[in-house]
């Protein structure tokens, strides 16, 4: 049986006082998962998904919201030394915490290998993600290459889940650039 799938929210930016607290960064800014939260997952590498067997795992002691991520306290890391070893770190949270339900907002790895459809063309399909830090950028592969597309309301003109498609609506010349 393999173990659960964990997704890459966010990066250990810094530590946090002398005690060994962690100032975790999260790409969306928010952590809507907070009461789930037992375990820190932690691994140097930056990828979409690892496995639980893939991370560092450190049991959490508490974890509060601040500015766009979280301080976290763990059992394990006892002072400001110790917690700085961790900086630069990504940080991991299991899949299943990031499942939206139907007519909510939903994660952005729910859409990834999406296809792209710009009015009545298909571009590509979503294949990463990223942020120009006013907005999240959908990275699509497409026939000249990977072009970054925002993801803003303007732009979206429907999100099909069932048929695993984003139709939308981009100013010409957008894919050019």
């Amino acid at each position: 049986m393999s173990s659960p799938s964990l997704i890459c929210v966010g990066k250990i930016k810094d530590a946090h006082g002398i005690k060994g607290e962690l100032y975790a960064f999260l790409w969306s800014g928010k952590a809507d998962w907070l009461s789930n939260f037992t375990h820190l997952y932690l691994n140097s590498l930056q990828k979409e998904r690892l496995s639980i067997s893939d991370c560092e795992g450190l049991e959490v002691e508490r974890a509060r919201p601040h500015k766009k991520g979280l301080i976290v306290l763990t059992k394990s890391i006892a002072d400001r030394t110790k917690a700085e070893e961790n900086k630069g770190k990504f940080v991991y949270i299991p899949e299943s915490w990031l499942v939206s339900k139907r007519g909510d907002n939903y994660f952005l790895h729910e859409i990834m290998g999406f296809e792209v459809i710009n009015g009545e063309q298909s571009i590509g399909k979503i294949e990463a993600f990223s942020s120009n830090g006013a907005q999240d950028l959908i990275i699509v592969n497409t026939n000249s290459g990977k072009k970054e597309i925002p993801l803003v309301e303007a732009f979206i003109i429907r999100l099909d889940f069932d048929k695993k498609c984003l139709m939308m609506h981009l100013p010409e010349g957008l894919l050019d650039l």
